[in-house]
Order: structure tokens, then sequence, then C-alpha cells
């Protein structure tokens, strides 16, 4: 187990790690480099984690162009932070499978990974007891990655399917609904209505896979002018409107409730984690 950021008394905090035999990781860098370009084809220009020539820079890019020209133009934009919930070990192992066959995986290479994925037991070190370990990719595994992104690429596609006209229209005639980073998403919309939509039918597949939104650490982002602070309900949970000074970390950076102020409010958080390097104020 590798401890999060947070509270180390607090299992949610500790992120469990697979102790692999060298064997196994020949075995799977194998299997990842035959899988991993046909898997790639399916993958869609949403999704810029775990793949090449892709980075966090890609999703900023994005957000930056359309949050800027919307600022410009006096355009009223919604953004939704979202954080899943355990989401490499919580994928259902069905799903997975689902979506790796529909994704060209064929049933001999379908047959190793599900080798790979049986009869798996986990322990507390320091205790005899041992559990089954029955869903989750292994984090550690070089192919896990790959395998995630084929699972979650089913869910959002089954979403977007479900989708009319919500999102930014483009000059191309799409609609960007979402970025992601592996499990970070951030959604885009043209109303808050429009974006609380978009946030349930998201959950609603995104549970059909084993995952689930955190409504904790999910943040909405808006162009407009608030008045006052604002909490959604939603899927069961409140989800804050940020406000003016309040911010939010988005894939390691800072975003404030006040959008137009996004390089300042980046800079004074740069500023303080040099001086806490140093352990200063």
């Amino acid at each position: 187990m590798l401890p999060k950021p947070g509270d180390a008394t607090q299992p949610s905090n500790w992120r469990p790690i697979a102790i692999l035999k060298i064997t196994y990781k020949l075995f799977s860098r194998l299997l990842y480099q035959r899988l991993r370009d046909r898997l790639e084809t399916h993958q869609t220009y949403d999704q810029v984690g775990f793949r090449p020539d892709c980075s966090v820079d890609d999703a900023f890019i994005v957000f930056d162009a359309v949050c800027g020209r919307a600022l410009e133009w006096n355009l009223d934009l919604w953004f939704a932070s979202l954080d899943l919930r355990k989401a490499f070990d919580r994928i259902r192992y069905d799903a997975l499978f689902d979506a790796l066959r529909g994704q060209g995986v064929d049933d001999h290479h379908l047959a190793l990974v599900a080798a790979l994925y049986s009869h798996q037991t986990g322990s507390i070190l320091g205790s005899n007891d041992v559990f089954d370990i029955e869903r989750g990719v292994k984090q550690g595994d070089i192919a896990s990655p790959l395998f995630f992104n084929a699972g979650l690429e089913l869910a959002l596609g089954r979403w977007k399917a479900r989708l009319s006209d919500h999102g930014v229209a483009l000059d191309t005639g799409e609609r960007l609904t979402n970025i992601r980073y592996a499990d970070d998403l951030m959604l885009y919309a043209t109303s808050l209505d429009q974006l609380c939509q978009m946030m349930t039918l998201l959950s609603e597949e995104l549970s059909r896979v084993g995952l689930d939104l955190n409504m904790t650490k999910t943040k909405i982002l808006t162009t407009c002018k608030l008045e006052e602070v604002l909490y959604v309900d939603l899927a069961g949970g409140m989800v804050e409107v940020l406000f003016e000074e309040a911010s939010h970390k988005y894939l390691g950076r800072k975003l404030g409730g006040n959008l137009k102020k996004r390089s300042a409010t980046e800079f004074a958080n740069r500023r303080c984690c040099a001086w806490a390097k140093f352990n200063l104020p």
C-alpha cells in the first residue's frame, strides 16, 4: 500500500500496489506490445492519458482555449471537474472483457487477459487473512492503463450516445463534451441544467462498469458571474460551484472560482509550493 495525500488513518487515502513476479511482468509486457496499437485506434480524442504523444498539457490547452474564448465573447459556459472513486480498483471484469472484445481483441488474447485476472487473492501484511480480488486492474502492471482506458471508453461511448445537443459546438460540427486524463474528467456544457443532465447520465453509465463519481471531490466551475455560493444536489451528493476566491486542484493545477484570474491563481499556487519546499510560509 502506498500513501496518498490526506489523512493516513483513512483507508481511502492508501493505494494498493500489486506485487508481481518477474515472469509475470515479462509476459504482461509482451501482451501489452501486441494489444497496444489495436486498442489505441479505438480511443477517441477525449482521452489524453496513458497515450503516446499526449499529456496533461493537452487537457489544459483545450480548457484554456474554450474558457478564454467564452470570457472574450461573454458566453456562459459550465465545467465539471469529476473525480472517480477508486477507479482503477473498482472497474468490473465483465465490463473490461466486453470492452476489449468490442475493441477488436480476439478470443485468444482475451483468454490470456482473463487468465491474468483469474484466481487473484490479496492479504494484509501481518495478517493471515486472505481475500479474493474480484474487480479492478492491477496497479503496477504495465498493461493496466491500457485495459483501464478500454473499459472507460466503453462507458463514455455509451454516455455520448445518449447525449443530443449537449456540450460545446465546434466548427467541425462535433460537440466537445469532455476531456479526460485517465480517470480525471472535465465536462463542458453551455448551461447548469445541461451540465447536471450530463453528470446524471454519466453516473448511470459509469455504474454499469463498476465505477462511480466521488461527489466530495467533484467541483463545478463557470464563466458566469455568481451572486452567491451555490451547491447542486446531484446523484445523491451536494456538488459545490466554485465561487470567487474558492479553488480546486485539477491535474496538479489550481483553478479558482474566478476563471478570469486563471494565470494569477496558478502563479500563486506555484509560489506557495516553492516556499513550502523550504518549510517557509
